[in-house]
């Protein structure tokens, strides 16, 4: 009967309603900041993307080791030398405030055309920017990379 009691007192806490630590919201300034952001990445318009950005920026792309602003932009610069029509669809925006930080967020469905072939590329991505005095300083982002390397390899073995 004690074993019992004890297994439905641990089912009971562990159904308990746990208290949400933070503030979480849909709308704002910094979900104003990564939606203009978004809109210099697509329009590639890379001045009002620095402008999203602390100067001091760190860049987090499936990897461990920082990018500077400069390398980062490079990147999608690579990217889209291989890449057309690229837009996000569904995307979710938010702002969440936690132990003293404050991220912007994004989660949608990156699409584009590989340039060439027509071949479309859907690849889920979240991205998180910790901002600070209204100016992204560190982003993390998360999403496949393999579709887009395997493009590049084949745009490599055509050269």
């Amino acid at each position: 009967m004690k074993k019992l009691i004890l297994v439905l007192a641990l089912a009971v806490g562990n159904w308990a309603p746990v208290q949400a630590q933070g503030t979480y919201s849909s709308e704002g300034e910094v979900v104003d900041n990564v939606k203009a952001a978004v809109a210099a990445y697509l329009n590639q318009d890379w001045d009002a993307y620095r402008a999203a950005f602390a100067d001091t920026a760190a860049f987090y792309p499936n990897q461990m080791e920082p990018l500077t602003m400069d390398q980062y932009i490079e990147q999608h610069i690579e990217a889209y030398s291989l890449v057309e029509d690229v837009n996000f669809v569904n995307p979710v925006y938010g702002e969440v405030e936690n132990e003293g930080e404050t991220w912007g967020l994004m989660w949608a469905t990156w699409n584009a055309k590989v340039k060439g072939t027509g071949e479309e590329l859907s690849i889920p991505v979240h991205v998180a920017i910790r901002h600070e005095s209204g100016k992204g300083v560190v982003e993390y982002g998360f999403w496949d990379n393999a579709p887009l390397e395997r493009v590049a390899a084949a745009a490599e073995a055509d050269m």
